[in-house]
């Protein structure tokens, strides 16, 4: 259809070429004539200005549309505004008197014909006069007009087909959505009735042009764009599956070859952890048992006593959440008198959370229960306390895949009501796919297993380090190094004295108080490399490399080498993140993009074990019976012998959700000893207990323990000290150097952001630092196209953008042909690719679009809403899904480096560039670590 368009709006070029060359010829022929009449003079005049304004004559049935002359537009029909080759569109006005049934409206600022008063619009009139003195002219003017009758014709039809297109694509997305497995599943888990709703105004007549049917179309295809374009796992529309590296060196690429053949499905639905939080908390602390586990508030410190030295005096502050609804979720400052009993009360919680009963036993005597029962539900109505538990999950094994038209396990009804429902709505469904053996052509049946291939492992590493350098280079213009510390706007008043982080933390509460609405407050972003930008610092590498990329920005793809970064003045990767494991998430390209021999698109590169946390649980169950999922225990052991090595602690900072939108991205495996943070250590670490239907008593069963230490956060201290790169911070807690690290992919909320950054600044570098180069556009603000930035010729880092000004688009008042043909004349003149992402601007959250499918012309109108702007991003999609070797190739590939190392080999190197590094400090010995070696602290109960 949009090809069709596009022949179209050739055919209209031609034919407006061709009347506008007649027009001459009427001017230099006909009307200087003096045998031409005075009449036929002035319907002559009035006939060439017409055609060069490009206004075909009406000499038969045919389109008369007019255009500026410097435009070849598509001619108007009934429903249809014409639109310039630049793929502006132009609005039809409404008809007046003197237009006919046949004829269309002329576009509002359209060049018009002065008209002779008294004398009718007549192209046959004109004609006639034209053929008495020049017959072959006016046979010339007929054929014009015979033509334009034809592309009349043709565009009628055209008219016809956009709106046999929207019937045909809304059919064929509600058809999808019932008979798809995977799509079903994921509209059900998301919007249950939007499909029931389609069906029944469908059934009732309600045409596919009405707004709501519209609307609901827009979200099926929004959703068929989430499930087969973007490729962050989310309940059946991304699948994981586990594929093992080769051991050894080998010639074979990053994806095995042949294909793998997806083989049998399995899938987790887990509780939504603060769903689970929150009903918790609306729970009667009375009249639970005495197995119910009980913790404090994350945020709390105690003043008075330090400063007077009598126990029981001075106050205790808390952060604590007002639950959902009727408190929004708000995070508030809480001040409580420090008595006796509540002092007690903390002391028994301030390293482990403790049963109910272990806390009333622990309290007073038996004949007390009551009081200290009565308390305890008032500390939890208050939100100092909260009740410890697991979320549930429920498990489908490996199974068949279902076939077309068959429900998928562990989804929704689709009615939208029920406890069957509600139950699916407050979870969050995982999916995974065992990837079978296949065998290769020629084999006879024989099976190969598949594996990562050595050789694109090794192109991925080498490919990996000149993305370090030039992630370095865009940094330090910034004036931020890659191995360098930012120090956080709270740290800037600490000096050489231990200060509490929770108390630090409360003397800026002031700053970001207005902000405790979690809800509304905007979070402070985790500190990771923010993109490609204009040049802060005139004559430095990066203002080298932007000027040389700006050289080449007609150029398909721009490669950045190691000797183009050595020309710059990149620098090398620091050795203190070159010696970190990594988790570098891929886009294979097999069979390579056109213009470069790239094997994948760099998404990111980031500290290892952070990506495939939440997964890490369902990975190792599903696995269990072949070996398991190496991965999380293969990083704890790396952690365990860095610490031995350079004594140290690494410290796990757990910090709630505080609201349902990806929630259980908090969950993880343990991979350290110690955490710090949230003390309620089942709702990250726990397994996952099997959901029971009508189990009323759930919460009063024993909760197991994660065999970790919980340190409080009011005994984790910070200070600065001076290194030979300037101030450090320094964590520390019982005399031991801690490493914050964080192990979870969501963003927290305020006041946790800013704690999150606190401690994680004061952490190994390597562990808070990300490589990411996508977002090109962004270093060229005016630039209408950048090309695709590759390093190496390895990997893609940025793929091609275009920016599209807003301007250029169509109105939403237009009718469907004029944005289909103002669609199809952005693509011609700018070169746009078919498939790609939408952006409001560079870094903004990317939109799947087709741009020869219909309802793209829905979702960009709807991108424009969303955010105000002058410009759209459009980047390409690399891969493309329009090759046909896509069947069976993974979208997204996590591939740990170095892959083939020890857990002892790793930490080996990473402890040497940990004790060589200036902004090293040392380590306490062995023996202050409590007694027990790092890496290896029992559980305190």
């Amino acid at each position: 259809m949009f090809a069709w368009a596009d022949e179209l709006a050739e055919r209209q070029a031609r034919t407006v070429s061709r009347a506008r060359a007649l027009s001459v010829r009427l001017g230099n022929e006909i009307v200087p004539d003096d045998r031409l009449t005075t009449t036929g003079r002035r319907v002559v005049l009035a006939l060439r200005r017409r055609l060069y304004a490009g206004d075909l004559p009406d000499v038969a049935p045919v389109t008369a549309a007019t255009v500026p002359e410097s435009a070849a537009t598509v001619p108007e029909t009934a429903g249809t505004a014409p639109v310039s080759a630049s793929g502006a569109p132009k609005a039809p006005k409404a008809p007046d008197a003197r237009e006919t049934a046949s004829e269309v409206p002329e576009a509002p600022g359209a060049p018009e014909a002065p008209e002779a008063p008294g004398v009718p619009e007549a192209p046959d009139a004109a004609t006639e006069a034209v053929a008495v003195l020049d017959p072959y002219l006016a046979r010339e003017l007929r054929e014009l007009g015979d033509d334009a009758g034809v592309l009349r014709a043709s565009f009628g039809a055209f008219e016809r087909a956009v709106a046999a297109e929207r019937e045909r694509v809304s059919l064929a997305l509600l058809e999808l959505a019932r008979t798809d497995p995977a799509l079903r599943g994921f509209v059900e888990d998301a919007a249950p009735r939007a499909v029931a709703d389609l069906e029944r105004r469908a059934a009732a007549g309600v045409p596919w042009q009405d707004k709501r049917q519209r609307k609901g179309v827009g979200y099926l295809w929004r959703a068929l764009g989430r499930a087969a374009a973007k490729t962050t796992p989310r309940g059946w529309a991304g699948q994981l599956a586990a594929l093992p590296g080769c051991a050894g060196a080998d010639d074979g690429p990053l994806l095995p070859q042949p294909r793998p053949v997806g083989g049998d499905v399995a899938a987790r639905r887990t509780e939504n952890v603060h769903l689970l939080w929150s009903r918790l908390r609306e729970l009667d602390l009375s009249a639970v048992g005495p197995q119910t586990l009980l913790a404090p508030a994350p945020l709390y410190h105690a003043t008075g006593v330090r400063a007077t030295g009598v126990p029981g005096t001075g106050d205790l502050h808390f952060c604590v959440v007002d639950p959902w609804p009727e408190g929004g979720g708000r995070l508030r400052r809480l001040t409580l008198r420090r008595t006796p009993v509540l002092e007690a009360v903390l002391e028994l919680l301030g390293s482990t959370p403790r049963t109910v009963g272990a806390l009333e036993a622990g309290l007073g005597p038996p004949s007390s229960r009551p009081v200290l029962r009565a308390f305890l539900s008032q500390l939890h109505c208050l939100g100092v306390l909260q009740i410890c538990a697991v979320p549930e999950v429920r498990r489908l094994s490996w199974t068949p895949p279902p076939a077309t038209g068959e429900r998928l396990p562990l989804g929704s009804s689709g009615a939208g009501t029920g406890a069957s429902s509600r139950s699916v709505r407050g979870s969050f469904l995982d999916s995974y796919r065992m990837l079978g053996p296949s065998a290769a052509p020629g084999a006879r049946g024989k099976a190969t297993r598949p594996l990562v291939g050595g050789r694109g492992v090794a192109a991925v590493a080498e490919g990996l380090a000149l993305a370090r350098r030039v992630a370095a280079l865009c940094a330090a213009d910034g004036g931020q190094e890659g191995s360098g510390w930012e120090e956080p706007a709270e740290a800037a008043s600490l000096g050489a004295e231990p200060v509490s982080v929770v108390r630090l933390l409360d003397a800026h509460h002031h700053e970001y108080d207005h902000e405790y609405d979690a809800a509304a407050a905007k979070a402070v972003p985790r500190a990771r490399y923010e993109g490609w930008r204009p040049v802060r610092t005139a004559g430095s590498g990066y203002a080298r490399l932007v000027a040389y990329i700006g050289a080449r920005l007609d150029a398909e793809c721009v490669d950045l080498d190691a000797t183009l970064l050595d020309g710059l003045g990149a620098p090398r990767v620091s050795p203190l993140l070159e010696a970190w494991p990594v988790d570098c998430l891929l886009r294979p390209t097999a069979p390579a993009p056109a213009g470069c021999g790239a094997s994948a698109v760099l998404e990111s590169a980031s500290p290892a074990g952070v990506l495939d946390a939440r997964f890490a649980e369902a990975l190792g169950e599903l696995h269990e019976p072949f070996g398991g999922y190496p991965n999380p225990a293969a990083h704890r052991d790396f952690l365990a012998a860095f610490e031995r090595r350079t004594g140290v602690r690494f410290v796990e900072l757990l910090v709630p959700p505080l609201a349902e939108v990806a929630a259980n991205a908090v969950r993880r495996p343990i991979t350290t000893s110690w955490c710090t943070g949230d003390p309620n250590t089942p709702l990250y670490y726990g397994r996952s207990r099997e959901s029971v239907p009508g189990d009323a008593d759930r919460y009063s069963r024993p909760t197991p323990l994660p065999p970790v230490r919980h340190l409080p956060l009011d005994s984790v201290t910070l200070r600065v000290t001076d290194t030979a790169e300037g101030r450090a911070l320094v964590a520390e807690a019982d005399g031991v150097r801690l490493l914050p690290v964080h192990h979870a992919t969501r963003t927290p909320a305020p006041p946790y952001d800013r704690l999150l950054r606190l401690l994680t600044a004061a952490g190994h570098p390597a562990t808070a630092r990300m490589v990411r180069l996508d977002g090109l556009a962004g270093a060229f603000p005016e630039a209408a196209r950048v090309p695709r930035l590759t390093v190496g010729g390895l990997l893609v880092v940025s793929p091609a953008q275009w920016r599209v000004p807003r301007a250029a688009l169509w109105r939403p008042t237009d009718p469907e042909p004029v944005k289909v043909a103002a669609l199809a004349g952005l693509r011609r003149s700018t070169g746009l690719p078919r498939f790609g992402y939408a952006r409001t601007r560079p870094g903004a959250k990317p939109l799947p679009v087709d741009l020869a499918a219909l309802p793209a012309l829905q979702a960009l109108e709807r991108l424009c809403q969303a955010e105000p702007g002058t410009d759209l991003v459009f980047e390409e999609a690399l891969p493309a899904p329009t090759a046909a070797e896509r069947q069976g190739v993974a979208a997204q590939l996590l591939l740990r480096l170095p892959h083939d190392r020890t857990a002892e080999e790793l930490a080996e190197r990473a402890a040497a560039a940990w004790r060589g590094a200036a902004t090293s400090l040392p380590g306490v010995p062995l023996a202050s670590g409590g007694g027990t070696e790092p890496g290896r602290t029992p559980h305190s109960r």
